[in-house]
């Protein structure tokens, strides 16, 4: 029987009203605490712009250090992205100059042949 996205959120409702007054108390703090943390940001006093200075550095440092493998991976994968471009440009640069040196003797020929016709031109005049 499959079961559907209502029946899932029924589901995970009931489990938040049967942990009881404990869980309600928690999200209640955490609602007050946000309000209050907001209510702070909008107070200009220099201790409290020190603290928030502090906490801004010490998340903006800690996501640059945590965001540091995932910047190392992706210079990883475009270095050999780029590395398997430069491949095939050679590769088709390759083929251009073969393809150029073919044409080089083409015009050899027909300045040979433009030769050859003027002379049987001017024989048969």
């Amino acid at each position: 029987m499959e079961t559907s996205r209502e029946d899932f959120g029924i589901a995970i409702r009931s489990a938040f009203l049967k942990k009881g007054v404990q869980q309600r108390f928690s999200l209640f703090a955490l609602i007050l605490f946000s309000c209050v943390l907001l209510f702070f940001e909008t107070v200009e006093n220099k201790p409290l712009n020190y603290i928030r200075f502090f906490f801004k550095d010490l998340v903006y440092r800690s996501s640059t250090i945590i965001s540091s493998p995932v910047r190392g991976v992706k210079y990883i994968f475009s270095s050999a992205e780029e590395h398997l471009n430069v491949y095939d440009k050679y590769e088709k640069l390759k083929k251009e100059n073969i393809q150029l040196k073919n044409q080089k003797h083409d015009p050899d020929f027909l300045i040979f042949e433009n030769k050859q016709l003027r002379t049987n031109k001017i024989n048969n005049i």
